[in-house]
């Protein structure tokens, strides 16, 4: 196994490159944005649009959002069940 991918350092690698272009996407709204910024921040997404599609991380995929949260009710539910 010594040609493995090394998986966890990759992902890490990613992680770290994620959170420079965050801290470069919030440094770029607080100024104008020019064609070097432009050019930087969509070939960084292509990359990780590209990194998503090749090991399926489904990144980009929207979230199903959450309505509201029952828990609490259900809790309730189970609790009085078990008393009973």
């Amino acid at each position: 196994m010594d040609d493995d991918f090394n998986t966890p350092r990759a992902l890490a690698i990613i992680l770290n490159f994620t959170k420079h272009i965050n801290g470069k996407i919030n440094d770029i709204l607080e100024k104008e944005l020019n064609k070097m910024d432009y050019y930087f921040i969509n070939e960084s997404l292509l990359f990780l649009k590209d990194f998503d599609k090749t090991f399926k991380l489904d990144l980009f995929k929207e979230k199903e959002v959450v309505k509201e949260d029952n828990s609490s009710e259900l809790l309730e539910i189970m609790m009085n069940n078990r008393e009973n």
